[in-house]
């Protein structure tokens, strides 16, 4: 959609997301006015799938108050007019391919970078970075003199799980987390400790690290370090000063006073039936 004034609904000018559990929404402007609403529905929610419908993902929408201003009547304009389409993508998978072992270039001349090589969840927005990265390690490479095209391979191929294999790690688990995937079997302790791990993290980053970004500018301009993998991921829990302004909010979360939600926790069921009512 594109916004008809020059300033966008409520003065927003940078991304606004939410994740209320049983779905996720996010805001992203563009340039030129324009900005997109992105909805991350669970594949198993049938009541969900009908979104893929222009006329229903405006209600859905307009349910909840940090989208609804965005999409209300002389706002703003669906880029295409009314029939603008639901643009739907699945298959939100991490996959990891490597083509380089300990004996070398599985095929001698062959390259993968971006999506080929280190695919992440696109929800974590990193697809472009994941892609750019290896590209300047390959540009690198290829302007060495003398560099044998084996060598440039394994160059890549290192360099790529030093850089980027930290942030598919962090996808991999971020997914699993939100999935719930179950206990390990206690005969496998190393299994079990990572789950264990897994677990813990996520509930300081829950409770901790992402309330503490809507109140300190020093744990949000962190955070989005490494959302832009300008840090690794692990700086979330090694940085002292990320660590020590976050312990204050979690006391406040785990008292019942959590700093305002971007998006207010709406419950599905009210959405749902907004959603037929209106249908």
């Amino acid at each position: 959609s594109r916004v008809r004034g020059d300033t966008p609904p409520q003065g927003v000018t940078g991304l606004v997301a939410g994740d209320l559990g049983w779905v996720k929404l996010a805001i992203f402007p563009g340039d030129a006015r324009t900005f997109s609403i992105t909805v991350g529905a669970p594949v198993d929610d049938p009541a969900l799938k009908a979104l893929s419908n222009s006329a229903l993902f405006e209600r859905f929408v307009r349910a909840f108050p940090s989208t609804a201003p965005w999409r209300l009547p002389g706002v703003s304009d669906p880029i295409h007019g009314d029939e603008t389409p639901v643009l739907c993508m699945g298959e939100l998978r991490n996959r990891l391919r490597h083509f380089v072992d300990d004996h070398g270039p599985l095929a001698h001349g062959f390259i993968a970078i971006g999506d080929a090589a280190y695919h992440t969840n696109p929800i974590y927005g990193r697809g472009c970075t994941l892609a750019v990265v290896p590209a300047a390690v390959l540009a690198e490479a290829l302007s060495r003199p003398g560099l044998a095209p084996v060598a440039v391979a394994r160059h890549l191929h290192r360099e790529s799980e030093h850089e980027l294999r930290p942030f598919w790690d962090a996808a991999v688990a971020g997914d699993r987390r939100a999935l719930g995937h179950e206990v390990p079997l206690l005969t496998d302790p190393r299994g079990l400790l990572v789950w264990a791990a897994s677990q813990a993290f996520g509930w300081f980053l829950e409770r901790s690290i992402l309330p503490a970004t809507r109140v300190e500018p020093a744990v949000f301009r962190g955070l989005l370090r490494i959302f832009h993998m300008l840090d690794a991921p692990e700086r979330l829990l090694t940085d002292p000063e990320m660590v020590l302004r976050s312990l204050p909010v979690l006391a406040r979360v785990l008292r019942g006073e959590a700093p305002k939600e971007l998006f207010p926790r709406i419950p599905r069921a009210a959405v749902v039936e907004q959603l037929r009512r209106s249908g």
